[in-house]
């Protein structure tokens, strides 16, 4: 009976769907099937100064891709400056996936950022974006953030 129990529990733990977070379309490109970032389930996000984000979207590729580029701007104040991401290839954390993709796979990013102490408090507007070894735009969202103590 014990393992019976264990075996329902597994299946609704996996069968649970994580709290997908609210996004916004970009103009210059598709936006992803979902994105979750822990801790958040509505905008603003509040990304903690010392702390790590975690995140995953998911989408679709629509043409083959050997790299996906990191394409990142950050609005605060009225002003869009882009953001020095981390990572140059975004291949690198897919999520049961490598590169080189193909057209029409699906594949997950995982991120996981630390958000700096210096980092000002300040509310602010981030579009992250993949763009592919043409340079154009495979996967784009916007989202409301603000950085927290």
């Amino acid at each position: 009976m014990k393992l019976i129990c264990g075996f329902i529990l597994a299946a609704m733990l996996v069968a649970s769907p994580s709290q997908a977070t609210p996004v916004k379309s970009c103009d210059r490109g598709a936006p992803p099937k979902e994105v979750r970032i822990d801790g958040c389930d509505k905008l603003p996000c509040q990304f903690v100064r010392g702390k790590n984000i975690t995140a995953e979207w998911d989408f679709v590729v629509e043409k083959d891709t050997k790299i996906l580029t990191p394409d990142v701007h950050a609005t605060v104040f009225g002003n869009t400056v882009k953001y020095p991401f981390y990572q140059n290839n975004a291949c690198d954390t897919l999520k049961d996936a490598k590169c080189p993709l193909d057209a029409g796979e699906e594949v997950t990013y995982q991120l996981n950022m630390f958000v700096e102490t210096t980092f000002p408090k300040v509310p602010l507007d981030i579009e992250f974006a993949f763009l592919d070894d043409h340079s154009e735009t495979v996967v784009c969202f916007q989202l409301s953030a603000e950085i927290v103590d």
